[in-house]
């Protein structure tokens, strides 16, 4: 699973494919990335020491409703919620699970996988 963003927006790839997650930048510049995710509500950008890099507190609902766009696999929450369980034991979610955080790298991938 993905999240692209682009200048023009935000979204979510290979929504079936909960075994990786992260943020694909498209041709955006930091600025340009940043407004992205706070205009969309996609979620928070902590920057890494260069970009791309650093990672996003996705929220999770975002996911939830980009992910209802894409074609799905009947156990597709229950499986989402495995990955969510995974990613809490990891420490990678907020203390109240409404985020879930995502590596920023290069590269678009905007076809589904």
């Amino acid at each position: 699973m993905n999240v692209v963003v682009s200048r023009s927006g935000a979204a979510l790839t290979g929504a079936a494919d909960l075994t990786s997650f992260d943020v694909r930048v498209d041709g955006a510049d930091e600025d340009a990335f940043t407004a992205v995710l706070q205009r969309e509500r996609v979620g928070t950008f902590v920057p890494g020491p260069a970009f791309p890099g650093g990672h996003v507190h996705v929220r999770v609902e975002w996911l939830r409703a980009a992910a209802g766009a894409h074609d799905l696999p009947a156990d597709w929450a229950e499986s989402f919620a495995g990955m969510l369980a995974y990613a809490e034991r990891k420490g990678w979610t907020s203390p109240d699970g409404a985020t879930v955080r995502g590596h920023v790298v290069t590269g678009a991938g905007t076809g589904e996988r």
